[in-house]
């Protein structure tokens, strides 16, 4: 995975780095990572912002829903910018079975390292 920035625009910028402190807020020790159009730089009008929340133990819905409704109410709701964000535990992430998948190859090849 890179560490790089990402070329983006300004717009894009802000919400890369908006959606990253609220689960960064709620997640303080969570590894985030972008990964999608959006960390290829090849991001277009109907592409979404996916992000990568790594975990050291399982996160409930309930301690999601800060992250959920922040994003939801200002990016989807607001402005109709699909934001996706996943979250996988660390011990799932490094698993055997997930380092075989597509998923993970993907986002470890092209996925840009938030935090």
């Amino acid at each position: 995975m890179t560490s790089t920035n990402v070329k983006v625009s300004s717009v894009e910028l802000n919400i890369v780095n908006d959606v990253q402190n609220v689960i960064t807020r709620t997640f303080p020790q969570a590894e985030i990572i972008l990964y999608g159009s959006t960390a290829k730089g090849k991001r277009t009008v109907a592409s979404d912002y996916d992000f990568l929340v790594i975990t050291n133990s399982r996160v409930s819905e309930k301690q999601k829903e800060p992250v959920f409704d922040y994003v939801f109410k200002k990016y989807i709701l607001e402005k109709n910018i699909e934001v996706s964000i996943f979250y996988q535990t660390r011990e799932n992430w490094e698993s055997k079975v997930m380092k075989g998948s597509p998923y993970y190859q993907n986002i470890t090849q092209e996925g840009i390292v938030l935090s």
